[in-house]
């Protein structure tokens, strides 16, 4: 070692790369170049004191004993890929469209942290290229951040504060084929957002220029309120401010298109549905809520997908109610027009819908769609209504996720299953079945002998102890042989009893359920 030079002890985390390219420390301003993420790894350096300000740009140096905890911290979360009690509230995100990019991009989440102690927060499946991470707190703004496992974004969180960041994106000039009812778009941009219950896009667009969502609520907001530690406080001349609300979405597609090819487009009408599912003996019903709204333009009619063996009962716009003339086939089986005598506008237009459809049970079974067609679809959500005399025994889901099951609180007793729909083709399977019955049967039987022959004959009284009686079986051993079966009262069976295994078992079908104190008295003779 030359005299009068020193070491120092410096750690490089190999493949623990920070948000904006840069290694494992506090992120400073100038970023290095983006690499190819890693699972986490450590390689110790000594180096010379002069050559670390050369060797670690990028990079703010800390303690080893601090390096060491945030370490620790970091690999419990890349074992498990999960956060700790850090979690998002909400996002705000604003941006300018200039030559098919989003440029000038800045950024706040709101973070809660629970833990006394540093834990760790998953921003996955955040894709933004982003830079100058900080905490929005002005005495202490440094973050420690870094990828986990599947690439995962994870951010050290050692508080309950603000998250700031820039960013921008790359936009795509042509439309994408997944989307064939929103209009050619000049610039279209794939936008993944962190999780969180709210998230909100502003974005500046020339005079002339619309946005338009897969999801979500669009207006302008040209004299809203701002957040001025994200969004500027006054538009740019030439540019006009819109505000993208999307509640708990955190994946969408963004296009930017010229506000006359909007207004001709049929993605100017924007729609939001609610449909509840209720279920009876026999059928379900179905009670939809659409509401349109129209940035441009009107609405003159409407064609809804249907599923076979669905028939709408009742259709309304508003408090008008469509007479039968006005709803006519649609252009292939399974759709019909609502054709509207006067064309509807503006926002936020009703549109309730009841239906019915066949209830199958113990087999499964898509609940029905009703699916507008030539709109821009934003976001559903959906209620299964489940009396305590049914029971739900499988639920499948394409496209949509459960988010809560809560008892009926009213007198018919059963659950209520929410779920939040995330395409316009989104569709859940159920089976749907009787719930187990306990059953209490009260029965004596008479034999007759003769030399040549005996007879018995049965008689039993049934009454359900728990759940409701539909269906009695009866088993015959050999030889014996069913001459008739008969009930008290007298119409209590649904038709002739079927005879099953080589007539030895009886199936009887009741007329009405046995519940509770109810008895029913089956009389056989063999």
């Amino acid at each position: 070692m030359m005299p009068g030079r020193h070491l120092t002890w410096w750690h490089l985390a190999l493949g623990f790369w920070l948000f904006a390219g840069t290694q494992v420390g506090a992120q400073s301003d100038d970023a290095a170049p983006k690499k190819e993420r890693r699972p986490v790894y450590v390689v110790r350096e000594y180096l010379l004191n002069e050559m670390v300000s050369s060797r670690v740009q990028g990079y703010m140096p800390m303690p080893r004993d601090t390096f060491e905890e945030k370490l620790k911290t970091l690999k419990r979360a890349t074992a498990n890929d999960e956060a700790d009690d850090a979690r998002l509230i909400s996002g705000i995100f604003y941006a300018k469209y200039q030559d098919q990019q989003l440029v000038e991009g800045r950024a706040a989440l709101e973070v809660v942290n629970k833990q006394p102690n540093e834990t760790t927060l998953s921003l996955a499946p955040f894709r933004l290229p982003i830079k100058q991470l900080r905490w929005s707190d002005a005495d202490d703004p440094n973050v420690t951040a870094g990828s986990g496992v599947a690439n995962s974004n994870v951010v050290l969180v050692d508080r309950s504060s603000r998250l700031l960041f820039s960013w921008s994106l790359q936009g795509n000039r042509s439309a994408s084929a997944d989307a064939p009812t929103l209009p050619v778009a000049d610039a279209t941009f794939a936008v993944t957002l962190p999780p969180s219950s709210i998230n909100q896009l502003v974005v500046d667009l020339p005079s002339g220029l619309v946005p338009v969502v897969t999801l979500g609520d669009v207006h302008q907001a040209n004299d809203s309120p701002v957040d001025l530690a994200v969004v500027p406080q006054d538009v740019d001349e030439g540019m006009e401010r819109w505000l993208v609300t999307l509640g708990g979405t955190h994946e969408f597609t963004l296009r930017v298109v010229a506000r006359t090819t909007h207004e001709e487009s049929p993605a100017g009408t924007r729609l939001r549905q609610s449909t509840m599912y209720r279920l009876t003996k026999s059928a379900i019903e179905v009670h939809s809520e659409i509401s349109l709204s129209f940035l441009q333009g009107e609405l003159g009619s409407l064609e809804l997908s249907t599923d076979p063996g669905v028939r709408l009962a009742r259709v309304r716009i508003g408090e008008r109610e469509l007479v039968p003339d006005q709803i006519t086939r649609g252009s292939q089986p399974g759709h019909v027009v609502l054709n509207f005598d006067t064309p509807i506008k503006g926002a936020k237009r009703k549109l309730i819908i009841d239906a019915l459809a066949p209830l199958v049970l113990n087999q499964p079974m898509q609940l029905p769609l009703l699916q507008p067609l030539g709109v821009a679809w934003e976001q559903a959500t959906a209620v299964l209504e489940v009396p305590d005399s049914l029971v739900l025994k499988k639920l499948t889901c394409t496209d949509a996720i459960q988010t809560r099951v809560e008892s009926r609180t009213d007198s018919g007793g059963g659950e209520l299953h929410h779920f939040q729909l995330y395409s316009p083709a989104a569709n859940c399977e159920v089976v749907i079945g009787r719930p187990q019955t306990k059953t209490m049967v009260s029965s004596g039987t008479a034999v007759s002998v003769s030399p040549t022959t005996m007879t018995a004959n049965i008689v039993a009284d049934v009454h359900a102890v728990e759940g409701e009686l539909y269906v009695l079986e009866a088993m015959i051993a050999a030889p014996w042989k069913v001459e008739s079966v008969e009930s008290s009262p007298a119409d209590a069976l649904d038709g002739t009893p079927t005879r099953r295994t080589r007539g030895r078992r009886v199936r009887m079908q009741l007329r009405q359920p046995v519940v509770g104190d109810e008895k029913v008295r089956i009389l056989i003779q063999a």
